[in-house]
């Protein structure tokens, strides 16, 4: 059991730069969510609302996981530096500017979202939308780096035999497309 649990602490070890770098900003967002979360029991846990302690808690929170996710993400992807490390870092300043905006507007007691009747307000809102945009983005250039097929490079005959229903192995058995593409799958992360 041990051992099990020290593997699993190896794994999620980050071994990149890129990888740590998110790493450093989820673990930031997630201590800020349990010092909010000490704020909201200080105040006597008023949960409901457009204007509470809630919503720096769970934005901190989930934001602190996705980034951890995505970094742990990076590290099992083929190694390119410089992709890895404009993705990790356009991803943590970004969601660190929406997260933010939304811990400064529960910190001005003003709703954080759809609250468009004051300019200043109305502002913050489009400003967190856009950060949200280019946060969508790096997490589609993520998927488009993970998914086996779109990477520059391969093996040719793959990426041939990938349009067949069945084609054969070196051995001469015969194999399905779902099955080539599940082994390709384990052998990008393997």
């Amino acid at each position: 059991m041990l051992t099990a649990i020290r593997l699993l602490f190896d794994d999620l070890k980050p071994q990149r730069r890129s990888s740590r770098v998110l790493y450093v900003f989820g673990g930031f967002w997630i201590f800020s969510a349990l010092v909010h979360t000490g704020l909201l029991a200080a105040t006597g846990f008023e949960w409901s609302g457009s204007v509470s302690w809630r919503k720096p808690i769970l934005f901190g929170l989930s934001i602190g996981l996705l980034l951890m996710t995505v970094g742990w993400i990076l590290d099992r992807l083929p190694d390119r530096p410089r992709l890895a490390g404009t993705i990790a870092w356009t991803l943590g300043v970004s969601s660190t500017i929406e997260v933010g905006l939304i811990t400064v507007q529960a910190w001005r007691g003003e709703a954080s979202h759809f609250d468009v009747f004051e300019e200043t307000n109305a502002t913050i809102f489009a400003l967190m939308g856009a950060m949200v945009g280019i946060m969508s983005l790096c997490l589609f250039a993520v998927l488009i780096w993970a998914t086996p097929d779109c990477r520059l490079g391969g093996d040719a005959r793959d990426r041939r035999a990938s349009g067949r229903e069945q084609t054969r192995t070196r051995s001469g058995h015969r194999t399905t497309r779902a099955c080539r593409l599940r082994d390709r799958y384990e052998r990008c992360f393997a």
